[in-house]
């Protein structure tokens, strides 16, 4: 960014082709777009203006991802379901891991909420009571979601563990252990249902 802004300050020539130039500008534009910077026409003050709303955000970030997670209902239940850490990264984690982990530590008190709590909406419950449905239990979805900033994908990864199963099996072999079924209804033709072909 300092480069940047000073190449426009001395009238340099800015190369707007290279990635991270494109990749500043587009920022910016974002920032004026969610109203986190004023839109201002002279460039120059408007990446002065874009370096201190990021300097800014930088100042304010675990404030506002606290905000975000605290603001949602059930977000911080879900995350604290499926969110994995490593093993070191409380001591060798990023600052973003380090927060991730103190907002996700589960009180006594959330691990009874969250194991206590009817997954399914009572009004819910009453329309479908007719069927006479029975609870299964905690029903968990198959993701798993881990943090890094300077991981490959980082900084959140949402992993379905569905996929993983499937890469780790044996697709011909898990297919033998079922007995074929034979769908042949007998039917010749549809004509006799009324369906003309």
């Amino acid at each position: 960014m300092s480069i940047l802004l000073s190449n426009l300050k001395s009238q340099g020539h800015v190369e707007w082709d290279k990635w991270y130039n494109q990749e500043l500008l587009s920022l910016c534009e974002f920032y004026v777009e969610i109203k986190f910077c004023k839109k201002i026409k002279n460039q120059i003050e408007q990446f002065e203006e874009f370096a201190l709303a990021v300097e800014k955000v930088y100042q304010h970030k675990e404030q506002m991802l606290d905000a975000v997670i605290q603001h949602s209902p059930g977000l911080r239940d879900y995350l604290i379901i499926h969110s994995v850490f490593d093993a070191d990264a409380a001591q060798n984690g990023d600052w973003f891991i380090q927060k991730m982990l103190k907002i996700l530590q589960p009180t006594e008190e959330d691990i009874k909420r969250i194991n206590t709590k009817p997954f399914v909406p009572q009004e819910l419950l009453d329309k479908l009571a007719i069927f006479d449905p029975e609870p299964i239990g905690l029903i968990v979805e198959p993701i798993r979601i881990e943090y890094g900033l300077y991981k490959r994908g980082g900084p959140i990864i949402i992993i379905d563990t569905d996929w993983e199963k499937l890469s780790n099996t044996n697709i011909p072999k898990f297919l033998d252990q079922f007995k074929p079924i034979d769908a042949d209804t007998g039917l010749d033709d549809f004509e006799s249902l009324g369906i003309p072909f």
